[in-house]
């Protein structure tokens, strides 16, 4: 009699238990089916649409010049992707911290630095080994990124420009800048940075000597219903002495780097996402984000588009390989990276950075990453049926045993 009782007690707790699960599994599908799976609060993450199918979204790309290889930031996979830059084969996939939004590599070092938005650091991968060997806290969320080698730190858009020692891998300063600031580059003709500024619609100049302001460069007037876009990538043109800035709603800015005026636009279209600069031909790349992808080359020499190369769905980054003479952009709705020849400004090799299920040891805890963090409510749901499962079938035989 005592064991019966002892039993219904645990029977009415395993019910409760039960019922708590059952709501939180119900919550999850309310959730679900309401859309709140895709509510972002922030308007400055990669436009990517609730329907599209991509588990790792690519979105930028930058060049290791020490080992040949070129990192590819998974917005969505929270990883990076090293593919090599001989073969364009994919070697291996990199977990890094929460939404990664930008990605600079750092020739002293050695070591490639990545932003994770959601994660408040910046993950430091070494370049000789493919992993992460330390991460730098950041207040704000990290965004762009680049590195100056004139006195060898990492500048990060967080709000504000963070500066970090590159061997010492700490904050060091911070420097005040426009309104939402989107990319930064370093000239290395004038050893000056040059950050664009999305909501002011402006460039902020910064001596990379003393981290000192020297001024800003309007582009157009600041953003507002009648001026929906602004600057949102940068890159300098070290064989005319020019900076490229590219305002995604439709021009490509030309500013003089010595007198800080701007000399010129390029009309291109919408949708304007990264820039690329090769100096083998004195040419530029700029990304369009378009179904399907589009790449206008423009002639530096006289600011005019020579060129538009189709290639993947969605692209954002894009980054010229010094060994091969290749460009590669980073296809988010494809999951791939699409690789053009420099020389004739054709479609050589398309690069997938899924390597599947079966693959390198880090491909397990990259879905486990994804899964979670991407998909926690599926997680939620299926974790919870599971476990009230389980609880009733224990109920089931604690009363059977009265």
């Amino acid at each position: 009699m005592k064991e019966n009782r002892k039993n219904e007690r645990k029977a009415n707790i395993a019910v409760v238990v039960s019922f708590v699960l059952i709501l939180i599994a119900t919550s999850s599908v309310f959730f679900l089916f309401s859309d709140g799976i895709y509510e972002s609060s922030s308007s400055t993450k990669p436009d990517i649409p609730p329907s599209a199918t991509n588990e790792y979204a690519p979105s930028l790309v930058a060049y290791d010049s020490l080992n040949g290889n070129l990192y590819v930031v998974n917005y969505l996979g929270n990883s990076v992707s090293v593919i090599n830059g001989r073969t364009n084969e994919l070697i291996t996939n990199i977990p890094v911290g929460s939404y990664p939004q930008g990605i600079a590599f750092d020739s002293l070092n050695g070591c490639v630095y990545v932003s994770n938005g959601n994660s408040n650091y910046v993950s430091v991968i070494n370049g000789t080994s493919n992993k992460v060997t330390d991460n730098i806290s950041v207040e704000g969320e990290p965004w762009s990124i680049a590195y100056d080698p004139s006195d060898n730190c990492v500048y990060l858009l967080a709000g504000r420009v963070v500066v970090i020692n590159g061997l010492l891998n700490e904050v060091i300063g911070n420097i005040t800048v426009g309104t939402e600031p989107s990319a930064i580059a370093f000239d290395s003709l004038n050893e000056r940075l040059y950050v664009v500024n999305y909501i002011s619609d402006n460039v902020t100049v910064i001596n990379g000597n003393n981290n000192n302001v020297l001024g800003s460069v309007q582009l157009g007037p600041p953003f507002n219903k009648s001026n929906p876009g602004g600057p949102v990538s940068v890159v300098a043109d070290t064989s005319n002495g020019l900076v490229y800035a590219v305002v995604n709603t439709h021009y490509v800015y030309a500013i003089n780097a010595t007198t800080d005026e701007v000399v010129g636009n390029i009309s291109i279209g919408s949708y304007l996402q990264g820039i690329s600069y090769d100096p083998s031909n004195g040419y530029l790349y700029v990304v369009s984000e378009s179904f399907p992808g589009k790449v206008s080359v423009i002639n530096g020499s006289n600011n005019k588009v020579i060129d538009n190369i189709t290639v993947g769905n969605g692209p954002v980054g894009v980054a010229y390989d010094g060994s091969n003479g290749q460009i590669y952009v980073a296809d988010q709705q494809d999951n791939a990276v699409t690789v053009i020849n420099g020389k004739t400004d054709t479609v050589a090799v398309t690069v997938s950075v899924n390597p599947g299920w079966i693959g390198n040891i880090n491909n397990i805890s990259i879905y486990l990453n994804i899964i979670i963090s991407t998909y926690w409510i599926y997680t939620l749901l299926v974790v919870s049926v599971i476990i009230a499962i389980a609880i009733f079938a224990g109920v089931l035989t604690l009363r059977s045993k009265r």
